[in-house]
Parts: C-alpha cells; structure tokens; sequence
C-alpha cells in the first residue's frame, strides 16, 4: 500500500510512514517520467488528502541496494523475459515504508539476502586483504594493497549494502524517491517580444474548460532534486515571482516537533534541461538541468483547475497511482528470500553460497542479528517467536506481483555514496587514508 510521503523526511534521506485506502480503478499506465536533451518541461506537483484527513503528495521512498554488476540481479515477468534493475529493495525489517511492512517481514523471519551478501563481501574482502601479508608502509606494499582492492571491487561486489558512511561516519540509507507529478502538455508557439523580435516559446495546451492538460508521471528523484524545487520557489517569493496568494500550502507531522509546513504543491514549474551532445548528452543535461517557478501571471493553474481536480479526479489518481506503483516498481520489493536467491545470477549465487560456506561464523553471527530485529518488532506488535511459528502456514507466504515488461532507465539525479559494510572503522580509515590521494 503506498503511503502518503513527507517532502521534509525525503529530502534528509529517511522514509516515511502514512495511510490511505487502496482501490482498484482503470484506465492507462502511470508511465516514469523522462529526460529530454534541449527542451523544457512544465509541470506541477498535486496533493492529496488521506482517510484522516491529512494533506500531503504522493512521494514513495523505498531503501534500495544498488546492483553492481548489470546483469547480477534479474526479475522474471510474467512473459518470461527477464528484467534486469539497477537497484533492488531490501528485506531489512528497519528499513521499510511502514511498520505493518516491518511486521509482516518478522513473521516471516528470513534474513534479507541483499544485505547479507553485501556483508560477507566485505568480509572476505578484508579476510584477503590481511591473507596478502604485505607492508602497506611501503610503496610497493601500499600500490599491491590498492590495486588487489580495485579487482576485488571488480569482481566479487555484485550488490551494495542499503546503507553507507558518510564523511562524518554516520550511518545513512540509499533511498529512492519517487515523486507523482502532472505533466503539463505544451506546444511550440511563435510570440513576439516588445522589442519587435519573434521567438519560438512552450506555451501550456488547454482543454475545452480552460483548464491546462496533463498527463501523471512518477518522476525519480534524489534529495538534491527535491530541495532544488523548494528553492525555486523561494527564489521566486524572493523576487516577487509568485506571492503568498499563489501557494497552497500543508502541514506535514502535526503536533510534533518535527511540524513543517511544505509549499511545494500547485505551482506550475519548469525545468529546463540543456542541449548536449554525445554519448552522454541525456546524462549530463540531467545534471544540469535547472528549475523555475513560473511567474503567477504566467501560470496556467488556477483555483478552478485545483478545485475541479480535488472534486473529481484526486481519489481516482491516488488509488490509480498506488497501484500503478506497487506493479511497474515490483523490483523496490521487500522479496521473500527464496524470491531473492533466485533473482541472483548463477555466478552471483555461487559467490554467495562460497561465502555461506566459507565464513559460517559470521553468516551465524549475521543471521542471529536478524533474529534480534524480528523479535524486539514482534514485541512492538504483542506478539512472540513462538506464536508466530505455531501461526504460520505455506498461505502465509508472501508472493510478489509480476513486474512489467519494461526496464526503467537510470536517471541522473539519485545519489549514489561509496558502501562500506560492516567494517570496523579503523580498518575503513586505514582504506581512507591509503586510497585518499587516488
């Protein structure tokens, strides 16, 4: 079930909880929003009240593990083929969308391949890295110790943990967001300036109402991407762009500490993405692509517009988006373990069953871990080991969707962090040190 997101909690990099109703509804595929190389996009991000009455926009995080190597991790669709992410989610039970998640995670009680994997790479990484016996004081040792790494990183990192360090040494997630937002539908028209000079503008297509046409995307996004909308916004208030009449705000977190009012919803915004060429032309106007908030007496969006969609097309669009997303991105999945070996490459899977075998103790030791995870969210919840293993059944075993036939393309904007896992920090500072100057 998708919840309602928090544009504060995305932005610092940590998920978010909510709730709404799901429904089946029709109609046409919510299809990923894309880049193009040299043209302007105009769109708006709408919101949406929930059951409880609670304002918001529809903006899903999921933890991810990256997949290294293109080809490691594959999903079977229902049509037999096979579709290859770029990123997998993960089964840790602390790091899902909503506690329910979590829940339903611990009664199952399966360790989380991905993170296991990512674990007991590191593992035999260093366990080799002390093998080579070498004195990394000098240079020769040193560039012996570097080099042996690069290869090892090479060929035996097919997946990345769901978490990283960052400078300070602070554990943080990778996150996908995903964003809903109402593309604007334009079209080229030739307008004269007051300088007598023509030039070719998008101008926003209307429909018989008056009212700007769109079509829903899911927009992925990182938190850079995100807090650059916000500063457009503020930049135009700045400079008398838009004025407080023009935003529609809403609270996120109420009655807590953590309350933020967001004003990112309803305002019609442009981005503009550079014309590049070459191999990595649609890479690198991603990068550089900038956003604007449309001057108000510009904009197409007015309170009718809101209002009629609020009234007539806002729960359709949730509950159609919901599913939309639980489907097409199948591959962000808290899978069932078996779900997971199974999604690995036949020489992924080996490479896990060495380490399995290889280094039993700190599998043991991993697997415990992850036993202390499902007990204390069984607590939470009133429930015990015990009564959870009396309870379950082979009905109780969750079974995934079928992803669709079609593999998403990376955009430019997620963040990607280096991956060190499970390493004691004098070991990760010593990497530091000796690869610092490379």
């Amino acid at each position: 079930m998708a919840k309602l997101g928090s544009w504060g909690k995305a932005v610092q990099g940590k998920t978010q909880f909510g709730g709404r109703s799901r429904k089946r509804t029709g109609g046409g595929f919510i299809g990923d929003y894309k880049t193009e190389v040299g043209v302007k996009h105009r769109f708006i991000i709408p919101t949406f009240i929930d059951e409880d009455g609670n304002e918001g926009v529809f903006l899903q995080s999921r933890v991810v593990h990256p997949v290294k190597k293109w080809g490691s991790v594959a999903i079977k669709t229902k049509n037999g083929n096979e579709f290859k992410p770029y990123a997998v989610g993960t089964s840790h039970p602390y790091k899902q969308p909503s506690f329910e998640k979590s829940l339903e995670i611990a009664k199952r009680g399966e360790v989380d391949v991905f993170s296991q994997l990512a674990s007991l790479t590191e593992t035999d990484k260093w366990a080799k890295v002390n093998e080579l016996g070498n004195d990394r004081n000098t240079e020769e040792g040193k560039k012996e110790f570097v080099d042996f790494i690069k290869d090892f990183t090479a060929q035996n990192t097919f997946i990345e943990a769901a978490s990283y360090t960052d400078s300070e040494g602070n554990w943080k997630d990778q996150i996908e967001n995903y964003l809903l937002i109402l593309q604007l539908e334009t079209e080229m028209v030739e307008e004269e300036r007051s300088s007598g000079v023509k030039r070719k503008v998008a101008k926003v297509v209307l429909d018989e109402n008056g009212f700007p046409k769109y079509e829903p995307k899911f927009w992925r996004v990182s938190a850079k991407r995100l807090e650059a909308i916000k500063t457009s916004i503020d930049f135009a208030l700045d400079n008398s762009l838009l004025s407080d009449d023009d935003l529609h705000p809403y609270v996120e977190n109420k009655d807590t500490d953590n309350e933020l009012t967001v004003y990112t919803g309803w305002v019609e915004l442009e981005i503009n993405y550079p014309h590049k060429e070459g191999a990595h032309a649609k890479m690198e106007a991603g990068r550089e692509a900038t956003i604007s908030a449309v001057n108000s007496n510009a904009s197409t969006i007015t309170d009718e517009f809101i209002n009629n969609f609020r009234e007539d097309k806002a729960d359709g669009l949730y509950e159609k988006a919901t599913r939309d997303f639980d489907f097409s991105k199948s591959h962000l999945k808290a899978h069932t373990r078996s779900e997971q070996l199974e999604m690995l490459s036949s020489e992924a899977r080996d490479y896990f069953n060495y380490l399995l075998e290889t280094y039993a103790d700190e599998a043991k030791e991993y697997e415990d871990r992850f036993k202390g995870y499902f007990a204390n969210i069984l607590a939470q919840a009133g429930e015990t080991v015990d009564e959870v293993e009396e309870t379950t059944d082979e009905s109780a075993t969750d079974t995934a969707e079928e992803p669709v036939d079609v593999t998403p393309e990376p955009e430019v904007e997620t963040e990607t962090a280096e991956e060190p896992v499970d390493v004691k920090q004098s070991e990760k500072d010593k990497l530091d040190e000796l690869l610092g100057g490379l």
